[in-house]
């Protein structure tokens, strides 16, 4: 009897400190994975940038999720732009991880060059975020301003059923001017869906997407900071402009070239 007087007293003196302890770590554990999430929807940008409503926030007016991250590059709008126009499956890549991506087969090249026939978009073309039928399409374009991507279940089998659920995201890219030949890029993601079964992989698919845009933000910073200015004499006049290093994007853009579709 004493020695079972003494179990029941340890248990009813440690039951009440175990529950707050785990309480406690919980209520931590919840803090931290709240303030992570924060902070990677926001990554990079600005407090005005996250609260404005931006180009392409009308396709999904109510979104149940929203990231905006940011970026500042030394090179004006018009260089940076030709490096978004191009963006794509099959196109210019993404600038994010090719070798990760390529592993799950989306065979994504990233061009390290500005490939003219890639230049060419208008609204109402599609871009591909992989192989297959799911694409883009192209809401709005305004170089070199604005570039809106919009896709209705891009994610989801089609199907016939009256109950399936539905999935529409949207992509903004926004390029401003900042002092005399800086740029600012924000991207905005926005998403809705209508079934409780899709909320733990969107919540999934917006940290990947955290990691992925961020490395292609500054592998656009880092293509178009290396896009020269030249001013010099042509004719009568005076020639100012902005070319890549030519030696090196000449020899990226033939190795790109050469690479097979696929390979």
């Amino acid at each position: 009897m004493a020695h079972g007087d003494r179990s029941s007293g340890h248990c009813a003196s440690d039951h009440p400190h175990t529950f707050w302890r785990g309480l406690a770590f919980a209520a931590g554990t919840a803090a931290t994975v709240a303030l992570a999430d924060h902070w990677q929807r926001g990554w990079g940008a600005t407090g005005c940038e996250q609260a404005r409503e931006l180009p392409g926030d009308d396709l999904i007016p109510y979104p149940r999720a929203q990231a905006t991250r940011a970026i500042g590059i030394a090179a004006p709008p018009i260089v940076v732009w030709p490096w978004l126009v191009q963006l794509g499956q099959g196109r210019g890549g993404f600038y994010s991880y090719d070798r990760v991506e390529n592993l799950m087969g989306l065979d994504i090249h990233s061009a390290d060059a500005i490939i003219p026939e890639w230049q060419h978009l208008a609204v109402g073309d599609t871009i591909a975020l992989f192989p297959g039928d799911n694409r883009l399409e192209v809401m709005a374009l305004t170089p070199p301003r604005t570039l809106v991507l919009f896709a209705d279940s891009p994610f989801i089998p089609t199907t016939t059923r009256q109950d399936a659920p539905t999935f529409r995201f949207s992509w903004s890219f926004v390029l401003e001017q900042e002092g005399p030949a800086d740029a600012r890029l924000a991207v905005r993601e926005r998403y809705a869906w209508d079934h409780a079964n899709l909320t733990l992989g969107v919540r999934a698919m917006q940290w990947v997407s955290f990691v992925m845009t961020r490395k292609m933000l500054r592998g656009i910073k880092t293509r178009a900071e290396g896009t020269k200015r030249i001013s010099g004499s042509h004719g009568n006049g005076r020639r100012t402009g902005w070319v890549g290093d030519r030696d090196v994007l000449r020899q990226r853009s033939r190795r790109h070239r050469t690479v097979p579709n696929g390979q």
